[in-house]
């Protein structure tokens, strides 16, 4: 819990924290200001520190790395990178960010596992149903 009355003066904060930390330290901030860093990295104002994507990257968490692939300013390269792990999750994520190009679109579909249940319920599904704006 932060004692930051401003959002805008927390998000500051914690970017500045991602800023100025070395690897490891920015590793612990991922799990120790989990909600702040969601926050973060749902910005659509800026993009996340450096430091920031590499620690969610590293941390191994489904919930945060598929906020920073739905995250407008998330690298070319590295949502290319994401798509091809052939994670279901993050594959919606990436799919459902209007900002990635053609190529990440087509990394998440080469990636695809057409027998995988959890691919047809986190991808085929909503797009069988059209919940989304999703550009194929």
């Amino acid at each position: 819990m932060s004692t930051f009355e401003s959002p805008t003066v927390l998000h500051a904060a914690v970017v500045t924290a991602y800023v100025l930390a070395p690897a490891k330290t920015a590793a612990k901030l991922v799990s120790r200001l989990r909600a702040e860093t969601l926050q973060v990295l749902d910005a659509t104002y800026a993009a996340p520190p450096r430091r920031a994507v590499e620690a969610v990257l590293a941390s191994g968490d489904r919930e945060l790395i598929a906020r920073l692939a739905r995250n407008e300013h998330l690298d070319e390269e590295a949502a290319v990178q994401l798509a091809r792990e052939g994670d279901p999750v993050i594959a919606r994520a990436l799919l459902a960010n209007r900002f990635n190009s053609e190529r990440v679109r087509e990394a998440v579909w080469e990636a695809a596992d057409p027998a995988s249940e959890e691919w047809y319920s986190e991808v085929v599904e909503p797009l069988l149903e059209n919940e989304t704006f999703w550009r194929l």
